[in-house]
């Protein structure tokens, strides 16, 4: 081999070394971007779930007024009943209606007329389209349950409620729940935190395309496997999401009252 070609051969190797390393640090660039992003996302969950949490308080504080409160339960009760009429009518019976009174009307699916497969495949946040029907027709319940009617159909407790300061906003909250086991290492979500944000950000993405209500009427909170409904926290039955329907009050301004 010549001079000129033993030349040419190294400055082909140096350059495709050098080509390795950009593609090397390239990927870094990108891994670490996608780590920062799904990072803020979560930061961005918990701060939306603490807030909630003292908008909450914030109501129940300043409606410990008699007839505010009893005005307040009135609503939530009313719109319990009002959830719990329309299911019949849909004929889901594989949705569960719970009056929480705290945090509003509680709606999940009854895993014992659901498919016999996770909604999410394990340590993922994709949807199994086995579930498409289920959330299609959930999407539907909500869309009647929020229809502009809902003014007519509590206008007496929201005049009542205006009347003594206050006006009413209700709000589709959904939640993130996995159990306690922790992620393997090679999984594509860091833990369960995060995974449950993800699959509650999934599910709201979905019920605002199917609805097509107003984006603010909905809000997400993850709490990974920190909210076990089973005594056994790794029971799989603690991995699902959780949708709440809250009447929530907000102090009117004092030109308005």
């Amino acid at each position: 081999m010549s001079r000129e070609e033993k030349t040419a051969k190294q400055t082909s190797e140096e350059e495709a070394l050098r080509q390795s390393e950009i593609r090397s640090n390239n990927q870094e660039i990108i891994e670490h971007s996608r780590r920062e992003k799904r990072w803020l996302f979560i930061y961005i969950s918990l701060f939306l779930a603490i807030m909630a949490l003292f908008i909450l308080i914030t109501s129940l504080i300043q409606i410990e007024g008699a007839p505010a409160k009893r005005e307040f339960e009135k609503l939530s009760n009313e719109l319990y009943q009002q959830a719990i009429k329309l299911k019949k009518e849909e004929g889901l019976d594989w949705l569960l209606v719970e009056n929480t009174l705290a945090k509003g009307v509680r709606l999940t699916l009854d895993k014992s007329k659901m498919p016999p497969v996770p909604i999410f495949p394990p340590a993922r946040a994709n949807l199994n389209p086995r579930y498409q029907p289920y959330l299609q027709q959930f999407s539907m319940f909500l869309k009647r349950l929020f229809i502009k009617e809902y003014q007519r159909r509590y206008q007496k407790s929201i005049q009542i409620l205006n009347s003594l300061g206050y006006q009413v906003v209700f709000t589709v909250r959904v939640e993130g729940h996995t159990d306690s086991t922790p992620l393997a290492k090679t999984a594509f979500y860091r833990n369960n935190i995060e995974l449950s944000a993800f699959r509650a950000y999934q599910v709201m993405k979905l019920l605002q395309k199917n609805t097509q209500l107003p984006p603010a009427l909905f809000s997400m909170a993850a709490y990974g496997g920190f909210h076990p409904i089973t005594q056994d926290p790794t029971d799989p039955r603690n991995r699902r999401v959780e949708v709440y329907i809250l009447p929530a009050l907000k102090a009117l301004p004092e030109t308005s009252k």
